[in-house]
């Protein structure tokens, strides 16, 4: 789903596992970035998320901002190769890339939608029939769960 609410869904013929291997990444500028959510619009959705779970409506979400910024040669700034640098020193087991090419779907901006992930935490994986979900960081059934970790993290 996009940031703005959009569903965009993907069938893949292939996934491969492994690590990535890609050329080097030339990322933005850092004065070049744009952020979705200012600090206040991120602590109040992290409240009102609170507030889903305190209602027993989810049991696990995560707020997220959307940072753009131009690439600064496309040649040279290859998601394959922003994904494997992720994974220096940072050997996450959910980490992964996603290359969506331009025109496979009306919610896909030109030029296609690339998407590199290091998380080391399970969202969601399906096996078979199966679909599992693993809690993520400051999860709790009540305040009490929550660990002095768990709070720090949000």
């Amino acid at each position: 789903m996009t940031y703005e609410g959009d569903l965009v869904a993907a069938r893949f013929a292939t996934v491969r596992p492994g690590a990535p291997g890609g050329g080097p990444w030339v990322g933005p500028a850092l004065d070049t970035w744009d952020t979705s959510l200012d600090r206040k619009s991120y602590l109040g959705g992290v409240e009102q998320v609170r507030a889903h779970i305190a209602a027993g409506e989810v049991y696990q979400a995560n707020v997220c901002r959307v940072l753009r910024a131009p690439l600064p040669d496309l040649e040279r700034s290859d998601i394959e190769g922003l994904s494997s640098l992720l994974t220096v020193g940072n050997p996450a087991p959910y980490a992964g890339f996603v290359r969506l090419p331009d025109g496979c779907h009306a919610n896909v901006p030109a030029g296609g939608l690339h998407v590199a992930t290091a998380s080391p935490e399970l969202y969601l994986r399906r096996v078979a029939d199966t679909v599992e979900s693993g809690p993520i960081k400051g999860t709790g059934r009540t305040a009490v769960d929550l660990t002095d970790k768990d709070r720090a993290e949000n």
